[in-house]
């Protein structure tokens, strides 16, 4: 439900709360992707998208691989090199939406001690994509607010700025 969707998550107030919405997140998860066709790649859940109104995500890699990534009260802290991508959303399966977004970012959460970097070896672009949308999502923004204007290459931010930084 989109207006659910525009409503910002409240965080999580301890690691215990937040692994207990993590486990919702990943049920919700296990069932959803026995309804979903073959050929649908998921690469993320926003616990807002369950019905949960919690700052909390997973990112799922898509190397099968890696572990899934569990994000509890995350913030972007950092940006670099932004592209245009044109993503898909879960809450609006039939629709894609050509957006800009940065290649790397640097996530803060609370259960990670570091910051996580989506960038390089990593994590590929896709799942540094599917965190910026999370984190939106759970900001109470939709891809839709993200949407590149077909008359301008002008996009208006409706973020907070962020720190640009070097991969490398």
């Amino acid at each position: 439900d989109k207006a659910e969707l525009i409503k910002p998550c409240e965080p999580v107030s301890s690691q215990e709360e937040g692994w207990e919405v993590c486990d919702r997140i990943l049920d919700a998860y296990e069932d959803l992707i026995n309804t979903l066709p073959e050929d649908t790649d998921v690469y993320g859940i926003s616990a807002n998208q369950i019905g949960i109104k919690k700052r909390v995500c997973m990112i799922i890699p898509h190397d099968t691989e890696k572990e899934i990534i569990f994000l509890m009260n995350p913030e972007i802290m950092g940006v670099s090199e932004e592209i245009e991508f044109e993503e898909s959303c879960l809450s609006f399966p039939e629709e894609t939406f050509k957006t800009k977004r940065y290649r790397s970012i640097v996530v803060g959460a609370m259960n990670h001690q570091e910051p996580v970097y989506f960038f390089g070896e990593g994590l590929s672009v896709v799942e540094s994509i599917a965190t910026q949308q999370h984190v939106d999502l759970m900001n109470g923004l939709t891809p839709h607010d993200k949407i590149i204007s077909e008359d301008t290459d002008d996009q208006e931010e409706k973020d907070i700025g962020k720190t640009i930084f070097s991969p490398t």
